[in-house]
């Protein structure tokens, strides 16, 4: 998949420099960034064009929280398929880890990582998502 490919990603965090931060660490890796600024906003905007490449979600947002947003994503048909990559500065209980090993792929501890590992995070995760796309093609 070149730079021409569907690389559109949504940022979801209700902390405006995080999010500024990765519109600007993923735009100068020619990804065409949309932001919401909490989970409400950003089912709609997933639910309003097609979906994008990935989801970048912040776990710790007032009303909807980004489990919110994963439990609605996984619910709905058109969204289950998208890959979610979590950013969050929340101590995770041992539960809650679980749960997310099942449903995104791979948390990110804010403050953690730098924005190398957040780009090669993105790329592993809709690459992972594009072999996995064709290989179910492949079988009838």
């Amino acid at each position: 998949a070149g730079r021409g490919a569907h690389r559109q990603v949504l940022v979801v965090d209700d902390d405006p420099a995080a999010r500024e931060l990765h519109r600007r660490t993923l735009a100068r890796e020619g990804w065409d960034v949309q932001e919401a600024v909490d989970g409400a906003t950003a089912l709609v905007a997933l639910r309003a064009v097609a979906p994008p490449s990935l989801v970048v979600l912040d776990l710790t947002m007032p009303g909807m929280d980004g489990f919110g947003v994963l439990a609605a994503m996984r619910a709905d048909p058109a969204l289950q398929g998208v890959p979610v990559l979590v950013v969050s500065g929340r101590e995770l209980t041992p539960e809650e880890q679980a749960s997310l090993r099942a449903e995104v792929v791979t948390v990110l501890q804010k403050g953690a990582y730098d924005r190398a590992a957040l780009v090669r995070e993105v790329e592993r995760a809709v690459q992972a998502r594009g072999a996995q796309q064709s290989s179910e093609g492949v079988l009838p």
